[in-house]
């Protein structure tokens, strides 16, 4: 049986691993909807376009693979696929996605609030190129 989470990988030193990732809307998701074969079909939208915590996961993301430097990239994080991560990372300067990283978790906490209707961004597509 599929088990895990898209988000829960390596923890950024930022959070504990459970302070966001347990507010995560893909908890109990089948982990093969956010790899590749399954990526294409978008069964992780539903997840990711509902999710309390997607600034913090895609820019989790960001801080995680600018510190690998081979530059690889795998698996949607924070309803962006590796694709769009990369056109992000190729704009931005080393050390901008821990910043947006910070700012991420500061609203996340912020809001207080583990409800996902309440937490989600108006514009979900806005967050990996609204920056």
């Amino acid at each position: 049986m599929a088990q895990g989470l898209v988000c829960r990988v390596e923890p950024v030193s930022l959070a504990r691993p459970v302070e966001w990732q347990d507010a995560a809307a893909c908890g109990g998701a089948p982990r093969e909807l956010f790899f590749a074969p399954l990526l294409k079909e978008g069964g992780w939208r539903p997840f990711c376009s509902a999710c309390p915590v997607a600034d913090v996961c895609f820019w989790s993301a960001m801080v995680e693979e600018e510190a690998d430097d081979t530059g690889y990239r795998f698996g949607v994080r924070g309803g962006s696929p590796p694709s769009v991560r990369r056109k992000v990372a190729a704009v931005t300067h080393p050390g901008y996605a821990r910043g947006r990283l910070e700012q991420a978790l500061d609203a996340w906490r912020r809001s207080g609030s583990d409800d996902l209707a309440a937490a989600v961004p108006a514009a979900a597509g806005e967050r990996a190129v609204g920056f």
